[in-house]
C-alpha cells in the first residue's frame, strides 16, 4: 500500500501541511560495460537502482529494458529474471 497524498488540517479548518507523491517519468538511455556500476533490488514488483548512482542514472530509477528486450516486472519478455541476467554477463 502506498501513500499518494497527505493533508494535515488544524481544528479550525486551515491547511497546515500538504504532501503529494507523484512519479515523474524520466527516461534515460545509457550504455555500460560489465561490471555494471549499479546494485539493483526488487521493489513493488519492478527492478530499481538501489546503489551506485552515476551520470544521469539515479537511485530509484526503474529498469525498463535490457539489450532492447522490454522488462515486465522483475523479468524480461522472454521470461529471464533481470537480477540473474546481470550476474551472467561476460
Amino acid at each position: 500500500m502506498s501513500v499518494y497524498g497527505l493533508y494535515v488540517i488544524s481544528e479550525s479548518g486551515s491547511l497546515q501541511f500538504y504532501y503529494d507523491h507523484s512519479d515523474v517519468n524520466v527516461e534515460v538511455e545509457k550504455k555500460y560495460d560489465f561490471p555494471l556500476p549499479f546494485h539493483f533490488k526488487a521493489v513493488d514488483g519492478r527492478i530499481v537502482v538501489d546503489f551506485g548512482a552515476c551520470d544521469d542514472v539515479k537511485i530509484g530509477y526503474t529498469v525498463i529494458s535490457v539489450d532492447g528486450i522490454t522488462a515486465k516486472g522483475t523479468s524480461l519478455e522472454d521470461n529471464r529474471d533481470i537480477l540473474k541476467i546481470k550476474t551472467t554477463f561476460h
